[in-house]
């Protein structure tokens, strides 16, 4: 055994004192916090997924911290500006098809709404704005499909 793997397993050992420590009291605030100190600490792919299976044998003492609900909740409002965002820009690239290029609209709306990424829908406005043609139109389209 070497003297990093000494030096990991004396860190596992600690982190899991304090992770029993913890859950057997129930103090779920603290308890996410040693987590994310613990994540700070452990920076290789191998101590992350202990550190994550570690999480997962005290998961229902973790749920009930306030930091968790709040990080949740951070993640659940930022999904729904995001899907807002992408909604919107997928409606105004369709309504700049259906104005400037109306025979097309029916190939662009499935294209523009498998779209995901913000930067890609914000590209292919532009493209669409500025095409010279149906056929620039469409070609800025079908790459689009190819880059998603």
């Amino acid at each position: 055994m070497t003297a990093e793997d000494l030096k990991r397993d004396k860190s596992r050992v600690s982190v899991d004192d304090v992770i029993d420590a913890l859950a057997a009291r129930s103090h779920p605030d603290l308890l996410m916090l040693g987590f994310y100190f613990a994540s700070l600490v452990f920076t290789d792919e191998e101590d992350k997924q202990w550190l994550r299976e570690r999480l997962s044998e005290v998961q229902e003492i973790v749920e009930g911290s306030c930091f968790y609900q709040l990080n949740i909740q951070k993640g659940f409002e930022e999904g729904l500006e995001k899907g807002r965002e992408q909604g919107l820009l997928q409606q105004t690239a369709i309504r700049i098809v259906a104005a400037r290029f109306p025979e097309l609209e029916q190939l662009a709306t499935p294209i523009i709404e498998q779209i995901a990424d913000l930067k890609q829908l914000e590209k292919l406005i532009i493209e669409l704005s500025i095409a010279s043609s149906q056929e620039r139109a469409k070609d800025f389209l079908l790459s689009s499909v190819l880059v998603d």
